[in-house]
């Protein structure tokens, strides 16, 4: 039933009509929101984001076999566009790119074959989620470090505790999200826990 619903969401959709792109947005608008928010760290820019994201597709609404390649092409577009954003507010490193597998340039096409793309996108989606149940000082600490990326003297100066906390506490994070995570059937999971580890690896002096 669900598979023909969505046949008839895309064959509208295909058609241009505005109520089907509006199903459409409301299906998949909160996950990349969550997604973009993710990479960016600020969620009013992931709004703006994803909205133009799901403008620039209605020219090429007739060319999407399915409403999962919508998804797929949709996932891509948004983790361009953050990471296009975080190069323009001069927060791109390089760390990140080797860690999540940046393509900057890359053109997209939506009958290309991303299975590699939206593995990694829905990792990342998945990771912003479970940061959201950490305890409440260890997202503090988690969201400074991996995505804010300061060092461990700021967070402990920011969070009025020492720096032996800070690593107390990005340790008990890593080890929530590695078991989370590590029951995840993406690889890219095993990849970004050990980005965690490295980034919290550097010199302890207390």
């Amino acid at each position: 039933m669900e598979k023909q619903t969505d046949l008839l969401l895309l064959a509208r959709f295909r058609q241009g009509d505005e109520q089907a792109f509006k199903q459409i947005f409301e299906r998949f608008h909160k996950e990349l929101v969550s997604f973009a928010t993710f990479i960016t760290g600020q969620q009013t820019a992931a709004q703006d984001i994803v909205i133009d994201v799901f403008l620039k597709i209605l020219p090429r609404s007739g060319q999407f076999a399915s409403i999962e390649k919508i998804r797929s092409y949709l996932y891509v577009l948004v983790r361009h566009a953050a990471y296009a954003f975080n190069e323009q507010e001069g927060r791109m490193r390089k760390k990140q790119q080797e860690y999540f597998y940046l393509q900057q340039s890359a053109s997209v096409d939506p009958e290309s074959p991303m299975d590699q793309e939206e593995m990694m996108a829905r990792t990342l989606q998945q990771l912003y989620e479970y940061v959201q149940q950490l305890p409440p000082q260890e997202k503090k600490v988690f969201i400074r470090k991996i995505i804010q990326r300061q060092s461990v003297e700021e967070i402990a100066a920011e969070l009025n505790i020492s720096a032996k906390t800070v690593y107390n506490l990005a340790g008990s994070a890593i080890s929530r999200l590695r078991q989370w995570l590590g029951n995840m059937p993406y690889p890219g999971a095993l990849i970004l826990i050990s980005a965690f580890v490295e980034l919290f690896s550097e010199k302890k002096e207390f």
